[in-house]
C-alpha cells in the first residue's frame, strides 16, 4: 500500500543525521538501490527532497520496516516522535538526541503523544 504524500511525515522535520542515501542503505543491507527506492515509495520510509531528485531514507523508519513493526512505522509516518513505539527506534539508531530538539516534540505538527 502506497502512503499518500500528505500523510507521510517521513524525514519531516528533516535532519541530515537521520537521513541516508539510497546507495549506502543498499550496500549496508545487501539490496539493490532499486529495491530501496521502491521501499521508499511503497512503504514511506524515505522521501525525495525535490521532485525527481534522489531519495533520502530515514534510518529510523527503515529499522521499523525491517522489523515488520507496522504500528511503530504508522506512528512515525503520522508525525509522532515522542511516543515509546517511535522513540525506541531513534534510540536504537543512535539518534535519541534528536528527540530533544523543539521541532521533534509532539505538538509541533499538531499531533498528540497518544498512539493506540
Amino acid at each position: 500500500m502506497k502512503i499518500p504524500d500528505f500523510e507521510n511525515h517521513c524525514l519531516r522535520p528533516y535532519r541530515q543525521d537521520e537521513a541516508a542515501e539510497v546507495h549506502w542503505i543498499a550496500k549496508e543491507h545487501r539490496r539493490s538501490e532499486r529495491t530501496i527506492r521502491n521501499w521508499c515509495a511503497q512503504f514511506g520510509i524515505g522521501r525525495q527532497l525535490t521532485v525527481g531528485g534522489p531519495w533520502s531514507v530515514s534510518r529510523v523508519a527503515l529499522l521499523m520496516f525491517l522489523d515488520g513493526n507496522r504500528r511503530a512505522l504508522d506512528a512515525y509516518l503520522s508525525g509522532h516522535r515522542q511516543c515509546d513505539l517511535v522513540a525506541q527506534y531513534y534510540d536504537r539508531a543512535g539518534l535519541a538526541d534528536l528527540l530533544e530538539l523543539p521541532e521533534f516534540k509532539d505538538g509541533v505538527w499538531g499531533y498528540s503523544q497518544n498512539v493506540a
